[in-house]
């Protein structure tokens, strides 16, 4: 079973992270948009498996007239639960988490 809907649901938490939800009990694939992102080799990485998505720059077919510049339709399996569409910028656009030590006297 697909689950799809003719406008694509999907959630972006900062400019680094892209999360589709599942919406359809049972469903085996969910088709995700992955907007085009700026900057010189930006790509979309699947969080799960670290495989890169490369997103053209032309606008895709089915996008709205008006729509963002590029994007890509992917079908993502969701058959493993915790395997839903999770998505993350490379590079990010934010710079890495510096871990600062307690130290106990």
């Amino acid at each position: 079973m697909r689950a799809h809907t003719n406008k694509p649901l999907l959630l972006k938490l900062g400019p680094d992270w892209l999360v589709a939800p599942v919406t359809v009990e049972n469903a085996t694939t969910v088709d995700v948009y992955l907007p085009a992102l700026d900057g010189e080799g930006a790509r979309w990485t699947y969080y799960w498996n670290k495989t890169e998505v490369r997103v053209p720059e032309e606008v895709p077919e089915g996008v709205p007239e008006g729509g963002s510049r590029g994007g890509q339709w992917l079908s993502v399996d969701v058959t493993k639960m915790g395997d839903f569409p999770l998505f993350q910028r490379t590079p990010p656009t934010w710079a890495p988490v510096v871990e600062v030590g307690v130290h106990a006297r």
